[in-house]
C-alpha cells in the first residue's frame, strides 16, 4: 500500500516525452511504445480509480485502479497514451480522480502541452542519406565566387518546408557551427541570412573546398538532417602552404569498404618554405554522420629530406565513428625561428557504415529470457564513441505481460566528466519485472547531447519467463481411486485427464498432455491451442485405452506443458497405478542360477534365488512368504513390502547347503502372499529338478624338481632324445569330469603332452595345470635344472670356435661330453657330418699349436687335429 498523505490539490500529469519542451516526431516514431504519463504523488486506497483524458476526446484514453496488492511506488502511477490519439497541437492532458466507496469525483489541473509532429525541411525522401535530407535547398554563400577577405562573408538558405516559429538553424562553416537566433513569425516564408564572424573564417582557414551546410531544429528538437553542403573557395587568411593531399580518396571521397582495414596515407609535399630540420605539425579534425566534433587526431613529424614530400599514416580506426561525417586534413610548419606556416585544408567526405549505438544490456538474462523472480535488475547502457559530459541518456523499458497490459520504466540520467567511458547503470523496480512473467520485453536508450542531437539505440527484445516460483497444479485423472489406482474395467473406451485454469492462460497458448508409461507403446501425448472461447475454462483430454491397458500392472506419469511464446512451463506429475483392482493370479517363481526348471549344484556355490516376477503387483505392506520344500531339507523365508519395493520384481536366497542336500533330487518352490487389504494369494509351484553333485577335480599339485642331466638341441627342438632318469614326469587328473586338458605355462622350461607327461626343455620353473571338460582346473610347479643345450658354432679352426662359444654363452665341450652327447643321438645328429672340437688336449704342439681330440658325431669316431686347422663346433650352456 502507498502511504504518501493526500495533496490538498491534485498534482499535475506529466507526459515522459525526450524532449521537456514537448512529443515531437521520435516520441511516436515506435508505434509500440505509448506516451507515458506519469500522475504522482497522489495517496491512492484500494478501489481509487484514475481516468486518463487527452485532447478534445472525451472518452477515456486509459484507467487505473489501485487494489491493496499493488506494488509501492512511492505514490507515483503511469496511465498511457496510445500514439494513434497523439496529433499536432496544443493538446490538454487531465484526469479524473474517483475515490472508493465515495464515487466523487475530481478533475486534476489541465496541462498544456505542445505537440508538434511535424520535421523542419519535411520528412527525408530518400533513406539512402539518412544523414541529408534532399529537400533542403543548398545553402548560398556570399560574396560569390573566391573569397578573399574574412570580411563581411554571409550565409543564405531559401525558405524550407514546414518553416516555424522557434526553429533554431545551424550554419556549419566547415565543422565550425554558428547559431541563428529562433525564428520569428515574420521570418517565415522568407530566406534566411546568417552572417559568418570573420574569426571564424580565419579559423577554419583557407581551402579550394570550404564546406557550407546547415541544419534546423524546431521547439520540440525535430531534426531537419542535413543540407547538402556548398562547396566555397577561401584565399583570405594565412594560408600560405598548399593542402595535404590523400591519395586513397579520390574526388575527395574516402571510401571505408574499398580500404579494408588499411590505414590512410596522408601526404605533406614538398614547398619552398619547407626545409630540413622544420617541424610539421599534421591536424585531422573529425565530424560525425550527425556533425558531432570528436577528438581530432594529431602526428608530428622533422623534415629529413629537403624537396620531398612527408608521409602521415592515420590509423584506419581513426575513421569508423565517422562513417558518413566528415574529416579535415591540414597541418602547420614550424620553422627554426619559431615562425609558424599555415596549410590550406582538405575535405573528405567519409563514406562507410555509420558506427551505431550498442544494444543495452540486461544483467540476470539467460538465452534471451529474463527471470520474473529476479531482484534489483540492473540494465546497463554500454559507452558509446561520442560519450560526453552533459548528455543526457534515456533509458526506455518496455513490457507487455501474459495478458497484453502495457508495463513501461524510463529514467534520464545526465552525464558528468567522470561517466565518460563507463557503462550508465539503471535499477529497474522489481514490481516492473515481477509484473512481466509470462510477457515479453524491449529495451533501448536514447543520447540527447548538449547540442539536443538525438539517438536512439538497437531495441532488445526479451521474453520473460513464466512464474515458476508456484509450479501449474497436477491434472487430474477420472475414475482414479484414492490410493492413485487407475483399473482398465473402469475404462471402457478412454481416460479422461482434466487440466484446470491456470494463472495467465492466454489466448494462443499451446496446452500439451503427457501420459508417460515405461515404454513407447504406452506413451501417448496430445495437445491443443488456447482460443478466445477456451481462456480460463477447463481443458480436458482423453487417453485412448489402448495406452492404459499398455500399462497394467505399472506405474504412469501425467502431466502437462503450457507453451507461451516461446516459454515453456510444466505442471507438477500426477504418478498412477494402472492396475486391476480384482486380483490376478500370481505369476509362478522362477529361480535365477536354474536352467528352466534345472539346476546345477555348481551354479548355486553362493545360494539359490528364487524370483517372483513385477507382474506380482506387490505393494507396500504385502506379505511374501517363500517356502523351499526338498527331501532332505526345507526352509521359509519372510518378507514385509517397503514402498521402495512395490511394484517391483523380489528376489528371495536360500542357502547353498539346501542345494548340496537335495542334489539328485526335486523340490518344490512357491510363495504366498497376504496382501496388505486382506486378500491371501498363493502362486503356483516351482518343481526344481537339482542335478547330482559332480566328483571333484583330482590332481598331484605339490611342487617338483627335475634334475636329471640331458642334453638337448634348441634348433630342433622336435628332435629329442630318450630322456634319462628325473627328466619326465607322469601326473594324470581323475575326477571331476573328463576328458582332461594339460598345458604348460612355459614350453621352453617344461613340455606336457596329452596324457599328462611332462618333460624338460630348459632350466627355469614352468606351472603345468590339468583342466576338465567342466572347466575346473588345478595345477602344480616344476623347477627344471639339469638341462644342458647344445648350440651349434659352424666351422672354423679351434680359436674361432671357442671365440663362438663364447659369443654364445656357451663353451667347448669336453671328448666325455662329446662321447655323452653322441651316446644320446647317434647317426641322427642334425648339425652335420663330420668331425667336432672337442676342449680336450691330446698332446702339445710347437709353437702353440696343439693337438686336439674331435669326434664324428655321426658316426662316433675319435681323431685328433692340429688346433690351427678347421673343423665343425659344437658348444654347450
Amino acid at each position: 500500500m502507498n502511504t504518501l498523505q493526500t495533496l490538498p490539490a491534485l498534482p499535475v500529469p506529466l507526459p515522459l516525452s525526450y524532449n521537456p519542451q514537448g512529443i515531437g516526431d521520435v516520441d511516436v516514431a515506435d508505434p509500440a511504445k505509448p506516451i507515458e504519463i506519469l500522475i504522482g504523488p497522489i495517496n491512492l486506497k484500494s478501489k481509487d480509480r484514475i481516468d486518463l483524458f487527452w485532447g478534445t476526446h472525451n472518452e477515456v484514453i486509459d484507467t487505473y485502479t489501485h487494489s491493496s496488492d499493488s506494488p509501492n511506488t512511492n505514490g507515483f502511477f503511469s496511465l498511457y497514451v496510445d500514439t494513434r490519439w497523439v496529433q499536432s497541437g496544443l493538446t490538454d492532458v487531465n484526469y479524473l480522480y474517483t475515490p472508493f466507496p465515495s464515487n466523487i469525483q475530481e478533475h486534476s489541473p489541465v496541462n498544456k502541452i505542445v505537440v508538434k509532429l511535424e520535421i523542419p525541411g519535411g520528412r527525408d525522401p530518400d533513406p539512402a542519406t539518412p544523414y541529408e535530407n534532399e529537400k533542403l535547398d543548398i545553402p548560398t554563400v556570399n560574396p560569390s565566387g573566391v573569397i578573399t577577405s574574412p570580411e563581411g562573408v554571409s550565409v543564405t538558405l531559401d525558405a524550407y518546408e514546414n518553416m516555424a516559429t522557434g526553429d533554431s538553424i545551424f550554419i556549419y562553416w566547415h565543422g565550425i557551427r554558428v547559431e541563428h537566433p529562433p525564428l520569428t513569425a515574420d521570418q517565415l516564408g522568407k530566406p534566411v541570412t546568417v552572417s559568418i564572424d570573420k574569426q571564424i573564417i580565419i579559423e577554419a582557414g583557407d581551402s579550394e573546398n570550404i564546406v557550407v551546410r546547415y541544419d534546423v531544429r524546431d521547439i520540440v528538437n525535430n531534426w531537419s538532417r542535413f543540407s547538402f553542403p556548398a562547396y566555397v573557395t577561401v584565399e583570405a587568411g594565412n594560408s600560405s602552404l598548399q593542402a595535404p593531399i590523400a591519395p586513397q580518396a579520390p574526388n575527395m571521397e574516402l571510401d571505408l569498404d574499398k580500404l579494408a582495414g588499411a590505414d590512410v596515407q596522408a601526404l605533406v609535399l614538398s614547398h619552398a618554405s619547407i626545409a630540413t630540420g622544420d617541424i610539421i605539425n599534421f591536424v585531422m579534425e573529425r565530424n560525425t554522420a550527425e556533425g558531432i566534433q570528436l577528438e581530432s587526431f594529431t602526428a608530428s613529424k622533422v623534415v629529413q629530406i629537403p624537396g620531398s614530400f612527408v608521409e602521415f599514416l592515420i590509423p584506419n580506426e581513426q575513421f569508423h565513428p565517422i562513417a558518413q561525417g566528415r574529416a579535415r586534413l591540414k597541418y602547420t610548419v614550424i620553422k627554426g625561428t619559431g615562425e609558424a606556416l599555415r596549410s590550406k585544408s582538405l575535405t573528405l567526405a567519409v563514406l562507410g557504415q555509420p558506427q551505431q549505438l550498442s544494444l543495452p544490456h540486461v544483467q540476470g538474462v539467460t538465452n534471451g529470457v529474463l527471470n520474473p523472480d529476479s531482484h534489483n535488475v540492473i540494465t546497463q547502457v554500454p559507452p558509446y564513441y561520442f560519450m560526453a559530459d552533459g548528455h543526457d541518456i534515456n533509458l526506455v523499458w518496455i513490457g507487455k505481460t501474459a495478458n497484453g497490459e502495457t508495463v513501461m520504466h524510463q529514467e534520464v540520467k545526465n552525464l558528468n566528466a567522470d561517466d565518460i567511458g563507463k557503462s550508465i547503470e539503471y535499477l529497474i523496480p522489481d514490481e516492473k519485472v515481477g509484473a512481466l512473467a509470462g510477457g515479453s520485453l524491449e529495451v533501448y536508450y536514447t543520447v540527447t547531447t548538449y547540442a539536443k542531437a538525438f539517438f536512439k539505440s538497437p531495441t532488445l527484445r526479451l521474453l520473460v519467463d513464466v512464474d515458476n516460483s508456484t509450479p501449474l497444479e497436477a491434472p487430474v485423472v477420472d475414475k482414479l481411486s484414492a490410493d492413485g489406482i487407475l483399473d482398465p474395467a473402469d475404462v471402457p473406451l478412454e481416460a479422461i485427464v482434466r487440466v484446470s485454469p491456470y494463472r495467465a492462460m492466454a489466448e494462443g497458448d499451446k496446452v500439451t498432455i503427457h501420459w508417460e508409461g515405461v515404454d513407447a507403446e504406452g506413451t501417448y501425448g496430445t495437445y491443443t491451442v488456447v482460443n478466445s472461447g477456451t481462456v480460463n475454462r477447463e481443458t480436458v483430454f482423453r487417453i485412448p485405452k489402448r495406452y492404459v491397458d499398455a500399462n497394467l500392472n505399472r506405474l504412469v506419469q501425467v502431466w502437462y506443458t503450457v507453451q507461451h511464446e516461446d516459454r515453456i512451463a510444466e505442471s507438477e506429475k500426477s504418478a498412477i497405478t494402472i492396475r486391476e483392482t480384482v486380483a490376478l493370479p500370481l505369476p509362478t517363481p522362477t529361480l535365477k542360477e536354474a536352467i528352466g526348471t534345472t539346476l546345477d549344484p555348481a551354479n548355486a556355490s553362493s545360494g539359490a534365488t528364487v524370483v517372483i516376477d513385477a507382474t506380482a503387483n506387490l505393494q507396500a505392506g504385502d506379505q511374501v512368504i517363500t517356502q523351499w520344500q526338498g527331501p532332505n531339507g526345507n526352509d521359509t523365508r519372510e518378507k514385509t513390502l517397503t514402498g521402495a519395493d512395490a511394484g517391483k520384481t523380489l528376489e528371495v536366497v536360500f542357502a547353498a547347503a539346501l542345494v548340496t542336500a537335495n542334489a539328485g533330487r526335486t523340490v518344490a518352490i512357491s510363495y504366498v502372499v497376504n496382501r496388505v487389504n486382506g486378500l491371501v494369494q498363493v502362486s503356483g509351484t516351482l518343481a526344481l529338478q537339482i542335478l547330482a553333485a559332480q566328483p571333484e577335480l583330482v590332481l598331484d599339485t605339490s611342487p617338483v624338481t627335475l634334475g636329471g642331466k640331458v642334453y638337448l638341441l634348441p634348433g630342433s627342438p622336435d628332435l629329442l632324445p630318450n630322456f634319462p632318469a628325473d627328466t619326465t614326469l607322469l601326473r594324470q587328473a581323475s575326477g571331476g569330469q573328463a576328458p582332461y586338458q594339460y598345458a604348460s605355462s612355459d614350453p621352453l622350461v617344461a613340455k606336457v603332452d596329452s596324457n599328462g607327461l611332462t618333460s624338460v626343455r630348459g632350466k627355469g620353473t614352468a606351472v603345468i595345470t590339468a583342466t576338465d571338460a567342466l572347466g575346473a582346473s588345478k595345477q602344480y610347479t616344476v623347477t627344471v635344472t639339469g638341462v644342458i643345450h647344445c648350440i651349434g658354432l659352424g666351422s672354423g679352426s679351434f680359436s674361432q670356435i671357442s671365440k663362438n662359444a663364447g659369443n654364445n654363452g656357451a663353451r667347448i665341450p669336453t671328448i666325455h661330453e662329446l662321447v655323452d652327447i653322441h651316446a644320446l643321438y647317434g647317426n641322427r645328429w642334425p648339425m652335420g657330418k663330420g668331425n667336432y672340437w672337442s676342449s680336450t688336449v691330446s698332446s702339445a704342439g710347437i709353437g702353440g699349436w696343439n693337438w686336439y681330440y674331435v669326434k664324428n658325431m655321426v658316426t662316433g669316431g675319435n681323431f685328433k687335429l692340429k688346433s690351427h686347422n678347421s673343423s665343425l663346433g659344437v658348444g654347450i650352456r
